[in-house]
């Protein structure tokens, strides 16, 4: 299982920056994960100036024993 995160930061200063995680996740594969990381790239340069994405990573989850 994999959980999307973006990276966005305010334009003109890459020192403000914050990491969005995904909450529909997690996803079953990698391709599902970064297709739903997309997705939040996208919503964020559409939705949410002034913040712009800058990286997004997908990180599988750890099993508990």
């Amino acid at each position: 299982m994999f959980v999307a995160f973006v990276m966005a930061c305010l334009y003109g200063n890459l020192e403000e920056c914050i990491v969005v995680r995904d909450k529909k996740g997690p996803h079953n594969n990698y391709q599902q994960c970064i297709a739903r990381a997309n997705e939040m790239r996208l919503f964020l340069l559409d939705q949410n100036p002034p913040w712009f994405p800058v990286r997004y990573e997908c990180v599988k989850e750890k099993t508990s024993a």
